[in-house]
């Protein structure tokens, strides 16, 4: 062989290493799994103009995908997994709503390892955010990602904790006329499983049967509660005869959810919660069998519904 063929060849071994080499410690492309979890959003404000700090908790849904983790280049022999949050939807009662900034992914990276990792995971972080109670005609934008970091057990990387850097610069927050309007001192965040609330309604019945109870007042005493670590903003009680296909009638509304919670051993249990009284009259309900609704909106998730069926006899 000449020298021009063993130089080729030489060149065609060396290109087949470094194809070799990137092939091992490169992720399968494949389509990546994807799955709803809720995150929990901890972050903290300085408004320059107003002279005040906030401190805002959020929660809501987002959509987690990741691809497969393959061995990492950099930090043997962590596994790295590849990663990117998008679709979020987070509220908390004081109307304050943030959401992803569309264009602007949500890029991070895992690094994996049993029994502990010693290489931090991270996702940089943007989105946007609607505060009324201090900017109410305006929302702010986060445009330059913001890195958290995070030590990382499994992927999704549940109840594991992400935070920013002690000292991190403040991150500008621009609002709808380009000006900045708040700085990011920190934030920290973990995500949980996601479950679908679940409404619970209670009607008040005789001991051992399905007779409502009509109280001394001469009204029907209801109650209502919501599973797990969600919260409702209102809850639209209704009732509409049993076998009727038609749409459920509206008697009450509760809009501040001061009655007692609704217990699963007990009508009322301690704490906020949701309750109506029917006024059952006389005619046409007497001795005949009703079946109430209780509509709990529980923004950004949306509206969760329960019906009890009750005899209501006013006699």
């Amino acid at each position: 062989m000449g020298f021009c063929g063993r130089k080729v060849f030489c060149v065609l071994a060396v290109s087949m290493g470094i194809l070799f080499l990137q092939a091992a410690f490169s992720p399968v492309i494949a389509d990546p799994q994807e799955e709803e979890v809720d995150w929990l959003l901890k972050i903290r404000l300085d408004y320059p103009g107003l002279g005040i700090m906030d401190t805002i908790s959020l929660r809501g849904p987002v959509d987690l995908k990741w691809f497969e983790p393959y061995p990492s280049p950099l930090f043997p022999p962590h596994l790295e997994v590849d990663s990117e949050i998008d679709t979020i939807r987070l509220r908390n009662r004081s109307g304050v709503w943030g959401r992803d900034i569309p264009g602007f992914p949500i890029h991070g990276k895992g690094f994996l390892l049993e029994p502990e990792p010693w290489v931090e995971s991270f996702f940089d972080i943007t989105f946007e955010i609607h505060i009324p109670g201090r900017l109410p005609n305006d929302t702010l934008s986060l445009f330059a990602p913001v890195r958290t970091f995070g030590m990382a057990h499994d992927w999704p990387p549940f109840f594991d904790k992400f935070e920013t850097p002690p000292g991190m610069p403040p991150a500008p927050l621009h609002g709808r006329d380009g000006l900045v309007a708040a700085m990011l001192l920190s934030m920290e965040y973990e995500m949980v499983p996601h479950y679908e609330p679940e409404a619970h309604l209670s009607v008040a019945t005789a001991y051992g049967s399905e007779v409502a109870i009509v109280g001394e007042n001469g009204m029907i005493h209801m109650s209502a509660g919501l599973s797990g670590d969600y919260v409702a903003e209102e809850a639209i009680f209704s009732y509409r005869h049993c076998g009727d296909p038609g749409p459920f009638a509206p008697f009450h509304v509760d809009m501040d959810g001061s009655a007692r919670i609704y217990s699963t051993i007990h009508p009322e249990g301690t704490g906020d919660g949701w309750s109506a009284y029917f006024d059952p009259g006389s005619e046409p309900f007497e001795g005949q069998c009703v079946r109430f609704e209780v509509a709990l909106l529980v923004p950004p998730y949306g509206i969760f519904r329960d019906t009890v069926m009750a005899w209501v006899d006013p006699t």
